[in-house]
């Protein structure tokens, strides 16, 4: 799975799980895209029973804690979006 957007899509940080596992996560110095894999990638694990990756990367300029928490949300909902579409949730 690829969660990117704002200003400037890329890849910032990998995330591997398993199911019962914990994420194994890269991530590009300086960048927080991080939380976002780790929470997707052990959340579709989980509902899945499969091991994924998930690549994010989200930028935006000067983000308020207002944008973060809004990118946080959307991140969770494209989580939502994938699992419906294989009908896991």
């Amino acid at each position: 799975m690829f969660i990117g957007g704002g200003e400037r899509p890329h890849i910032g940080s990998v995330s591997i799980c398993e199911r019962g596992g914990e994420a194994f996560t890269m991530s590009v110095p300086e960048h927080k895209d991080y939380i976002v894999s780790n929470k997707a990638a052990q959340r579709i694990a989980e509902v899945t029973g499969q091991r994924c990756l998930v690549v994010v990367g989200i930028h935006i300029e000067d983000a308020s804690k207002w944008d973060i928490q809004k990118l946080l949300e959307h991140s969770d909902k494209c989580v939502d979006l994938l699992l419906e579409k294989v009908r896991l949730l």
